[in-house]
């Protein structure tokens, strides 16, 4: 049975900013094809199964499922059609996995692409973890935090840059205040 990640999931890491490419003419399936590429290298196995169409077109139950689970990771994809059949309007891809250290620990890296009418395509991802359901023992502490294992692999070697607004944007560190109302009314750093 598939698990579904819970309402109760931490966000752990999200970001969303537009991608052009110069060099590549169908960026989106450029994209879809380092993702794809991605998972092989997270999962470990070269699966035949990804390798198949429903990676790139999604959910098509008269095809074949676009659910997965290879080596306890599950793999999910969906995507809207659009006038060209290798580009999609939108594209989705969701992968859940056991944490390495912690095996009640769950983790989400959910993907999506949707092409702008500019050419561009905006890139949005949420990594996302929880515990198991009806998990009995000490929590352990939280996850360092860290952004989508992708881009430290592919960014840097692949044609991609930031489109329009977002070209000029600069790291910039934030500090975010986490207010606790249901006890004290305390506010702390995080």
């Amino acid at each position: 049975m598939p698990e579904f990640i819970p309402i109760t999931a931490g966000g752990h890491f999200k970001c969303a900013f537009d991608v052009s490419a110069a060099k590549v003419p169908k960026i989106m399936t450029h994209m879809r094809q380092t993702f794809r590429a991605w998972s092989v290298n997270r999962i470990g196995e070269n699966a035949p199964v990804l390798h198949r169409a429903w990676f790139y077109v999604g959910n098509n139950p008269k095809v074949e499922p676009a659910h997965y689970v290879i080596n306890e990771y599950q793999l999910r994809t969906v995507s809207a059609p659009s006038a060209d059949r290798d580009e999609p309007t939108c594209w989705a891809f969701e992968m859940i996995h056991p944490d390495a250290d912690e095996r009640a620990r769950r983790w989400s890296a959910e993907i999506i692409l949707r092409k702008n009418e500019d050419g561009s395509v905006r890139f949005t991802s949420v990594v996302k973890n929880w515990m198991v359901a009806n998990y009995i023992g000490e929590y352990p502490s939280p996850p360092t935090a860290s952004a989508l294992s992708w881009f430290s692999l592919n960014w840097k070697t692949r044609p991609f840059e930031l489109a329009g607004k977002e070209k000029d944007t600069r790291r910039t560190k934030v500090i975010v205040q986490v207010v606790n109302t249901e006890s004290t009314g305390s506010s702390s750093p995080v």
